[in-house]
């Protein structure tokens, strides 16, 4: 068979993905899962001697195909990560929380850690050494680290700890020196003092529990649940939630938010990272929810049926094409809060095949792109959404949020302002501006923006504001203002 001549058809594609999500929790449902669906199939079928996909379809299903659905899968997932990644994170947990779990396990001096979804090692591994320079007497302890994957060719990879130097890019210089060590053919190890904490398994999140016999004290799965849809992020989260100790901590990608799923955790901001914790189930509590929660325009339902309206709006008068427009976007906003990515997705790309689209619909594009990992296309569309809209407050912010990956400080501050200048009631350009002045030491400055995001955050309410909210909630962003404030006025 000529595996680049394969095209699975709707059904056939179908079949596959349902199978495949139904046993762990991947989904391959959008334009980029069918392609790399589609190009993974014909890689195993060419493997097996298949000429039919829906035979090799039999065979997967079958328990005599178990080990052909595992090749299947591990085709499909192989993927790329760095060492401290997210650096925040890392940060927050060498000043924040691991000391507290140390002093917490003071007297058992037992430490467990899972890293789901670990990939090819770097998570754990970076985990590691940021306990090691934090713990006191590290042989006085059990520490217990399990890196669990669903690919067991990229965990024989982890094992080994041999990595080529890009992946090095985000770790700080005083780790490299104690902890990794150049090969002859010039790639990279990670030292076996390192390596000798972390037990690597293979497991599958929709099938096991916890890798440990008891309660872990930290859970990271990063950039895990985002190839996962609603149901699926629901069980896993309850799984979390059952094996973590009460005082553990979730750490999960920037662009995940359990609370748009579940009220197992409560989000905490630990310095310029978001962390979760359990909630505490006995106590009549409201869960925090994200701004979005519900639909966001009650006075203007969304068109019926929630999917892709067929065919393109039709040539209208001026005011009944904006009037259309708004639907529109009004519609993909609704899926988009509802975690229906694609379809967004869908009925944004029938609007940009118009002339002169608002700008808010690009930003609304641009936020859809940033939580499925794709910046560059978010980035693209930000410029769109400036280019029609010079004034564009959103689009400035965003602008600004990708200056803060780039680590240009300046420019980020610089877009802050273009984006209060056009929009002097916008919180979230107040509070990302405050948190600039703050990490410059200028806690004046820093405080009354605090101040401003709290007034804007009081004042009258934007739809679109409701998309940049991904990742936070109104309530998370006033209560970090809140904590700032103190802490600015103690340096004042």
């Amino acid at each position: 068979m000529n595996a680049a001549k394969l095209r699975l058809d709707e059904d056939t594609h179908r079949l596959f993905a349902g199978l495949i999500e139904n046993r762990t929790g991947l989904q391959f449902f959008d334009e980029a899962g069918y392609m790399n669906l589609q190009a993974s199939v014909s890689v195993q079928m060419e493997k097996a001697d298949f000429e039919q996909p829906l035979e090799y379809y039999d065979l997967i299903r079958s328990p005599e195909g178990q080990e052909s659905f595992r090749s299947l899968v591990e085709e499909l997932t192989n993927s790329e990560t760095s060492f401290f990644r997210n650096l925040p994170q890392f940060e927050a947990l060498i000043q924040h929380l691991l000391p507290k779990l140390i002093q917490a396990r003071e007297s058992s001096r037992r430490l467990r850690i899972w890293s789901a979804g670990c990939s090819s090692g770097e998570e754990p591994f970076s985990v590691v050494m940021a306990l090691l320079e934090v713990i006191p007497f590290p042989g006085n302890w059990k520490i217990e680290v399990v890196a669990t994957d669903i690919n067991s060719q990229i965990l024989w990879k982890a094992r080994q700890g041999i990595f080529s130097g890009r992946t090095f890019k985000a770790m700080p210089q005083i780790y490299s020196q104690k902890y990794i060590s150049q090969r002859i053919d010039r790639q990279y190890e990670v030292l076996p003092y390192v390596r000798q904490y972390v037990d690597f398994r293979r497991a599958n999140l929709m099938e096991e529990l916890s890798p440990f016999d008891g309660q872990c004290d930290l859970i990271l799965c990063r950039n895990v649940m985002i190839y996962f849809r609603q149901p699926a992020i629901q069980k896993v989260l309850s799984k979390f939630r059952r094996a973590l100790a009460p005082d553990g901590y979730l750490l999960v990608g920037h662009a995940e938010n359990p609370n748009n799923y579940s009220d197992d955790f409560a989000p905490r901001q630990v310095g310029d990272a978001f962390v979760y914790v359990p909630t505490k189930k006995d106590v009549a509590t409201p869960a925090l929810k994200p701004s979005h929660a519900e639909p966001v325009e009650k006075s203007d339902p969304p068109l019926k049926g929630g999917n892709l309206p067929p065919g393109r709006p039709r040539v209208l008068r001026s005011e009944e094409k904006e009037e259309t427009l708004k639907k529109f976007i009004s519609t993909a906003r609704y899926a988009f809060h509802h975690n229906r990515i694609q379809e967004a997705e869908e009925l944004l790309e029938t609007l940009f095949e118009e002339d002169r689209i608002p700008a808010s619909a690009h930003v609304l594009m641009a936020c859809l792109l940033v939580t499925t990992n794709r910046e560059e296309q978010a980035a693209q569309h930000v410029k769109t959404a400036l280019e029609e809209d010079e004034f564009c407050a959103e689009a400035h912010y965003l602008q600004g949020l990708f200056e803060l990956d780039r680590k240009d400080h300046e420019r980020a501050m610089l877009c802050f302002k273009h984006s209060i200048y056009s929009d002097n009631q916008f919180p979230l350009s107040y509070f990302q501006l405050a948190r600039l002045f703050q990490d410059k030491g200028d806690y004046k400055k820093a405080a009354m923006r605090y101040q401003n995001a709290l007034r804007a955050l009081d004042g009258p309410s934007k739809e679109i504001w409701s998309d940049l909210f991904t990742g936070l909630s109104p309530q998370l962003v006033r209560q970090a203002c809140l904590t700032a404030i103190e802490l600015c006025e103690r340096h004042v």
